[in-house]
Formats: C-alpha cells, structure tokens, sequence
C-alpha cells in the first residue's frame, strides 16, 4: 500500500525529533540574515524541492527539551490552533534542535538543514529565534 510522500515525511521527522535518528555533519556557511523564509506547509508537502538549506516560519506546537520541537504553519496556527497536529496533513514539521526549546505558542523563525535520508527526510535547526 503506498502511503501519501507526507505522513512518510512526518513520521521520520517525527523520529528525528525525539533524537531516535543522528542528523549529518553539514559544513554550510551561515545564511544570511535576509534569506527568504519558506511557509511550513510548502516545505512539507514537497520536501525534495527544499533539500539543502531551508528558513521556516511558523507556532511551536511541541517541544521536547533538548531534542526538538514541531513548528506549525502560520495559516493554520491562524485558523485553528493546534488542531492540525492531530491531523495527517503537511501543516506541521519536527524540528531537531538540542538547544534551549522554544515555548508552545512562540511564533519562531528558523534556519536549519533540510535532508534526505533513507526512512525519508530530517530538518536539523542551526539557529532558533523568535519572531
């Protein structure tokens, strides 16, 4: 049976966000400060045009101290809550981060490392600030 690309994408990132999957060794230069944010919806519905670096805006949704947290579209966040963490929809991303977790509710920009692995994809954050 063929799972939708999305809750395939969720899932593994799902993992990499509780720390169960180790993100790889990237040497990027810093982005620089006016790099376009994408929507998180954008980014999770098609994952393979975001490969590489990526800037998502967007609500935390759950936060794991020292493992990650998800970040929620800024649309849906407007339009219902939270309610789009409990559906299968690319409305969220899990985040690796083992720095100091952002709140539930913290509107968050993000710069971090969009890959490809072999259960499916992973975006580790470089840097977490709010917005």
């Amino acid at each position: 049976m063929n799972r939708p690309t999305t809750l395939t994408i969720l899932a593994v990132l799902g993992t990499a966000a509780l720390g169960h999957a180790q993100p790889a060794k990237h040497t990027l230069k810093p982005l620089a400060k006016a790099a376009q944010a994408s929507e998180v919806r954008a980014v999770a519905s098609n994952p393979s045009t975001h490969l590489g670096r990526v800037v998502l805006t967007g609500y935390v949704g759950l936060a794991t101290p020292s493992r990650g947290f998800v970040v929620i579209d800024n649309t849906e966040y407007r339009n219902g809550g939270f309610a789009c963490l409990t559906v299968p929809e690319p409305t969220k991303i899990p985040v690796v981060w083992h720095g100091t977790a952002p709140k539930v509710k913290d509107a968050v920009r993000i710069e971090g490392i969009l890959t490809k692995t072999a259960k499916g994809y992973t975006f580790t954050a470089t840097k977490v600030s709010k917005s």
